[in-house]
């Protein structure tokens, strides 16, 4: 599958990156949803950024 990855912080359109990924197997009582289209958001652009509230654990 492909999927929007960000590897390091910084401005989305540099740090943003379309990769192939592996399908993800569902677990008991889990479903795969197929997205065609998702929106970015400004809290998107914060988190590309480091500037949010929370940043993710992988990328402090």
């Amino acid at each position: 599958m492909t999927a929007w990855s960000v590897s390091q912080l910084g401005e989305p359109i540099d740090v943003v990156h379309l990769v192939e990924r592996d399908v993800p197997e569902p677990g008991g009582g889990q479903l795969v949803v197929s997205v065609l289209a998702s929106a970015a958001n400004f809290s998107d652009v914060l988190m590309c950024r480091g500037e949010y509230q929370v940043r993710p654990r992988s990328l402090r």
